[in-house]
């Protein structure tokens, strides 16, 4: 008689890059978006019923439940059902996960989702790894770029550079694949390469647009071989307008920075701060270094035409700290025309977010300067 045994699903149910098991507690057992599935999750490419894992008599088995984007059983896209089996990795759209059958004798004790230890990844990791290098190596990344407007008319005044890529074929979310590069110190490679796309994407734009690339927080622990790199950017592209975005948890060398910055002017490339206030207000790097720009993060302008008088006299106070320092500021996460107009109404004179544009191929941009012109 055979054991009985359980099914778990192991991998990123959120955007942080911790890896979670999941038990398959009940059969069917549904995979979307929507709030009552057996997993949620909760990511814009996931339909909302996406797959379903459910049981035959020669084992369990996994179909696709007419999602946009796509189930994958080993890099094949699941078209009639598909048995499972233990070890087989699995992609709702481009979310991984790695399927384990536990006996009765190793079930783990729970019974819901459960947080497993950050080195623990999809067992399809060396052959992830060799996808990430034949990418960098073959120049698979891509860029999406996302518009900066004026908040006083909506005019475009410039682009962030989104980097993306895939794995064997397969769309994955930028934080996978920096997870990956950091495993093999490939992080600060995979970023160059993202801004190096972007760069070469936005040669097509006319007029000078900012464009806004970015940094990952290893590189200013390695700010030669930043500098190098952006020197380097810089004899390709000498006309781009280009700033360089650094995350506020990564300025904490006030005089690493100082020098940076004294670097970057002479390649004439801007600094933004981004996700300004996510942690520790950074308000004398922000009195000593001077960066062009100031990226407020979503938080602050979340729901701010609905907020309390308290709160808006703390956002504008901020802003108005900020524009009196000479530095411009951008409202991130802008999703409606009435966060919008709170957001000018305190003061920001930029933003972005969905309700501007979503981040797309460079091309869309390009035509519709075209079309304007």
């Amino acid at each position: 008689m055979n054991e009985p045994s359980t099914w778990c699903l192991e991998g990123y149910v959120d955007d942080k890059r911790q890896v979670w098991r999941t038990l398959v507690h009940k059969v069917p057992f549904q995979v979307g978006r929507r709030a009552d599935s057996d997993l949620v999750l909760p990511f814009g490419r996931v339909s909302h019923k996406h797959a379903e894992l459910f049981q035959r008599r020669n084992g369990l088995c996994l179909r696709d439940m007419g999602s946009t984007n796509g189930t994958f059983l080993n890099g094949q896209k699941v078209v009639n059902e598909c048995q499972l089996k233990d070890g087989d990795i699995v992609h709702f759209a481009d979310h991984e996960f790695r399927l384990v059958i536990f006996s009765a004798l190793q079930q783990p004790s729970a019974t819901q989702t459960i947080r497993l230890d950050e080195h623990h990844l999809p067992s399809r990791n060396f052959d992830r790894v060799r996808d990430l290098r034949n990418m960098l190596l073959g120049g698979g990344v891509r860029a999406a770029f996302q518009p900066v407007v004026h908040l006083s008319d909506g005019e475009i005044m410039g682009y962030e550079v989104l980097g993306r890529g895939q794995l064997a074929g397969i769309d994955t979310p930028p934080p996978e694949l920096f997870f990956l590069a950091e495993a093999q110190n490939l992080e600060l490679e995979l970023s160059a390469a993202f801004r190096n796309k972007g760069a070469e994407d936005a040669a097509v734009l006319t007029g000078k647009p900012a464009i806004f690339v970015n940094t990952h927080p290893a590189e200013l622990t390695h700010s030669d071989a930043l500098y190098a790199s952006l020197v380097e950017l810089r004899n390709r592209h000498p006309k781009l307008s280009l700033i360089l975005e650094i995350h506020e948890s990564a300025v904490a060398d006030l005089s690493a920075l100082q020098t940076l910055r004294s670097r970057l002017e002479k390649l004439d490339i801007g600094i933004a701060f981004d996700d300004f206030g996510t942690g520790q207000a950074r308000l004398l790097e922000l009195t000593d270094v001077a960066p062009q720009f100031v990226k407020f993060d979503r938080m602050w302008v979340k729901n701010l035409h609905r907020a309390t008088r308290r709160r808006l006299d703390m956002v504008a106070t901020l802003v108005n700290m900020v524009t009196n320092m000479g530095i411009e500021t951008i409202a991130e996460g802008i999703e409606c025309q009435e966060e919008a107009d709170a957001c000018r109404e305190i003061g920001f004179v930029y933003a972005q977010g969905y309700h501007f544009g979503r981040p797309s191929p460079v091309a869309i941009f390009a035509d519709e300067q075209l079309h304007n012109a």
